[in-house]
């Protein structure tokens, strides 16, 4: 034990954080081989648990196993939870018992493990973190066992190579979600079917729906059918990137004919724009060989039939909405200012915040683009409307944008809500401040 304490890691906290103390290869198989010591002496409990997780560390660096014993045996072997057992430990089992690819269910009752681990965490570790963005520690990957658990740096260090930030500020990229806008972290990991519904998210597990938390609220919009990567925090599995699998069918006829032709997100091909900042406009370039399209950042789409370069920013609606016809219209989307560098974009597909779902469908005639320009603003009717775009075909460019007809007609638009904290020291009061504002980034800041 004292050459475990020489190395931090003579409990399951230094065993976690070994990676981010960049042990190397030969200190982690050290540390494996006595943590397996100490199991074979002592009673194994915790010993268990720490070897395991030593074990799961050392494949992350691409090292061997010194020893033949397979410690994901032996865990399912001696594993017996209790309810004050230490979080680590359940979420351990619920690294090893997840049901892979080939599994249709599993031997323990998840949603149960998953309340437990919840009820650990909040006995041993909330007083301490508090209200503070927990980051995750694994994830599930597509390997077998042990080889399937990825820890969270092996992540951060395909992010950083590619992106080469002087100094990242992690939990600002996991809170965000831009560590799985990257080729390798999304090769790396396993995709998780599921379903939102009621502001919640739901794990599909051999017919049974065990519920995660969301690492972002506002995913959780609408219910649908989703797929995520899932990762695991001190408290319990988390749903990272929720992706919409399939679109909800709506009416067709009179209403929104267009809607019936809508198609499904996995039709597009996600791109990461380039990305340029001023002190004025922080500018997106993309480029594309033929086929269908999406920005990761705007969700702007666009279809081609040869390669296509461009580039856009977001700007304001401020002074646009207050002449002429547009008088008649609200903003339904970000004004975007559209810059065709090299080829010809066939269709685009603009995004709006507009709610359209079986209760709520706008007409589709309200819903128009408007094109800002020196000579003066013109509105163009779209050629189709989904529940996420509007179309154009063989569109001009300038900054354009998607706008909505005032027509006295209640309609409701999914907004971002933005809380804000002002301590009054006089007082001893914290006040909060909260904004609605729709999702668009120029409005935002």
């Amino acid at each position: 034990m004292q050459k475990l304490k020489q190395k931090l890691a003579d409990t399951t906290a230094g065993v976690l954080a070994c990676l981010d103390r960049e042990h190397t290869e030969s200190d982690l198989k050290e540390i494996t081989t006595w943590w397996k010591e100490i199991c074979s002496s002592k009673n194994p409990g915790i010993a268990v648990v720490n070897y395991t997780f030593a074990q799961i560390i050392l494949m992350n660096t691409g090292g061997s196993s010194p020893l033949k014993h397979k410690p994901f045996t032996t865990f399912r072997k001696k594993i017996s939870l209790k309810l004050n057992d230490p979080p680590e430990q359940h979420m351990l089992a619920l690294l090893l018992y997840w049901p892979s690819g080939n599994e249709d269910r599993c031997i323990f009752d998840l949603s149960q493990l998953i309340q437990q681990m919840h009820c650990s965490y909040e006995n041993t570790y909330k007083k301490h973190f508090r209200l503070r963005y927990l980051r995750p520690l694994f994830f599930l990957g597509k390997g077998q066992e042990l080889n399937r658990t990825i820890h969270r740096k092996v992540l951060e260090m395909l992010f950083y190579e590619e992106n080469q930030e002087t100094k990242p500020d992690w939990s600002y990229n996991w809170r965000n979600e831009n560590i799985f806008k990257n080729s390798a972290v999304q090769d790396c990991l396993l995709k998780v079917e599921g379903v939102v519904r009621n502001y919640r998210v739901y794990a599909s597990v051999g017919g049974t729906e065990i519920e995660v938390e969301a690492n972002l609220q506002r995913s959780l919009w609408r219910s649908r059918k989703v797929s995520f990567y899932l990762g695991f925090t001190i408290r319990g599995p988390v749903a990272f990137d929720i992706q919409t699998k399939t679109e909800d069918k709506g009416p067709s006829g009179g209403l929104l004919e267009a809607r019936a032709k809508e198609r499904d997100s996995s039709g597009w091909t996600r791109l990461e724009p380039e990305v340029k900042s001023t002190k004025v406009v922080k500018t997106y370039s993309l480029q594309s060989q033929k086929g269908h399209y999406e920005c990761s950042v705007s969700a702007l789409r666009w279809v081609c039939k040869d390669r296509v370069s461009f580039r856009y920013h977001y700007s304001s609606w401020e002074g646009h909405m207050g002449e002429g016809i547009s008088k008649q219209y609200i903003p339904a989307g970000p004004l975007l200012d559209i810059t065709v560098i090299a080829g010809k974009i066939e269709e685009v597909h603009l995004p709006h915040w507009i709610c359209i779902d079986k209760k709520n469908i706008p007409p589709s005639n309200m819903f128009a683009v408007l094109h800002v320009s020196t000579c003066g603003n013109t509105v163009e009717q779209v050629s189709e409307v989904s529940s996420s775009h509007v179309t154009l075909l063989q569109p001009d460019f300038s900054p354009i944008g998607t706008i909505l007809k005032m027509l006295g007609v209640y309609t409701t638009a999914f907004y971002d809500i933005l809380i804000y904290k002002k301590y009054d020291p006089i007082r001893a009061t914290l006040k909060l401040h909260v904004y609605m504002v729709p999702p668009d980034p120029i409005i935002k800041q």
